[in-house]
């Protein structure tokens, strides 16, 4: 995301960087407008609709990687940091036990 651009609309290819910058893909083929629902794919091939502001301003990615309160748990950190470069940036770092 360029700085002149952060609150939207974006480009198609600010949602593909967006998206890649998470392990996943953009599988939609326009831009839009804000409002517009995106198709998006995670790194764990799920598939989702969202729109493109509650996802760059509002730090979410795919609702069934992210924990939820009425959801199965535990959330697995590190295993989706593999895979989303973004998570992975704020992986806590091992103790010398070699754990997190």
């Amino acid at each position: 995301m360029n700085s002149e651009n952060q609150n939207g609309p974006w480009t198609l290819a600010e949602l593909q960087a967006f998206a890649e910058s998470r392990g996943g893909s953009c599988l939609s083929s326009e831009a839009g407008i804000e409002s517009t629902s995106h198709r998006f794919r995670c790194a764990e091939a799920h598939e989702f609709e969202a729109q493109a502001f509650v996802l760059i301003r509002g730090g979410f990615w795919c609702p069934h990687c992210q924990p939820s309160i009425d959801g199965p748990g535990p959330w697995d950190w590190n295993a989706l940091a593999k895979k989303d470069p973004t998570l992975a940036r704020f992986e806590p770092a091992p103790n010398k036990t070699g754990t997190p």
